[in-house]
């Protein structure tokens, strides 16, 4: 029986340059614009339709299957249009809808990086108490994105007991 091939977590960058594919020809098999994969190698944040699109592209490229769990990336949880976060500090244990409103995140990118129910995160925005896991995969995602720290401990949301 074989094996499917393992590969380390690595960054999408240096899967590329490993295997010397240039930028523009990432772009021409993604349909995604140079500009936008160079952002993302420099941030490794992009929104997973992005994502998926570019590891098709290399998958194709290289002649090897590459998937979420290979490859290093930060799900983007603020639109491209928006704008950076609010000035001023948030409160020493803030809540997780001041957490979003200062730092301009979208609950649906949020519900798609967490893979947590739209309406839940939707509910946890508004108070209502949610299940423990849902709250932490919701706070996970939000920590990875801001590179800080957000756990039950130290944002103030209702979970169910």
């Amino acid at each position: 029986m074989s094996q499917l091939p393992t590969f380390q977590v690595r960054t999408f960058k240096e899967l590329r340059e490993q295997h010397r594919i240039t930028l523009e020809q990432i772009s021409k098999a993604s349909l995604i614009n140079e500009k936008r994969i160079r952002a993302f190698e420099e941030t490794n944040a992009t929104f997973l339709d992005v994502f998926d699109a570019l590891l098709s592209a290399i998958s194709k490229l290289i002649g090897e299957q590459y998937i979420r769990q290979d490859i290093f990336f930060v799900p983007a949880l603020r639109s491209w249009y928006s704008e950076g976060p609010l000035e001023g500090p948030l409160p020493e244990r803030p809540t997780l809808r001041e957490i979003i409103n200062h730092y301009r995140l979208d609950a649906y990118l949020i519900h798609l990086a967490s893979d947590v129910p739209f309406r839940d995160v939707e509910e946890m925005l508004i108070g209502r108490p949610m299940k423990r896991e849902l709250v932490e995969r919701v706070l996970q995602v939000i920590s990875l994105y801001l590179d800080e720290s957000y756990t039950t401990e130290n944002v103030v949301v209702a979970v169910e007991e």
